[in-house]
């Protein structure tokens, strides 16, 4: 059992960093090589600099209850982290996650 919610979760991971890479809008800071995908996202004519944009959006996501991530500093700036660990969670769940953040400070 256990073994299989581990591949679960990493193999859930790789599919997250493919759908960030297909996004235009999207900047994945390395593929996943376990269960934890560091992200951004990148929007233009916003007059915020990345680091502030990934700051204010996750603020924002917290605030609205719909989702959960934290931030982490990385060798280009910040970048938006989710660890995936609840065996409920789905790729349609992560795909509202990009939804919502596309909709965020609009």
């Amino acid at each position: 059992y256990f073994d299989s919610y581990v591949t679960g979760m990493f193999d859930l991971a790789r599919a997250f960093a493919d759908r960030i890479e297909a996004a235009p809008d999207f900047e994945l800071f390395a593929r996943p090589e376990a269960n934890i995908v560091c992200f951004r996202h990148v929007r233009a004519g916003v007059d915020l600099t990345q680091d502030e944009l990934q700051t204010r959006l996750r603020r924002a996501v917290l605030a609205s209850g719909s989702h959960y991530l934290v931030q982490t500093t990385l060798t280009h700036g910040v970048y938006l982290r989710t660890t995936l660990v609840n065996p409920r969670t789905t790729e349609q769940d992560l795909a509202m996650l990009l939804d919502a953040l596309r909709h965020m400070l609009q």
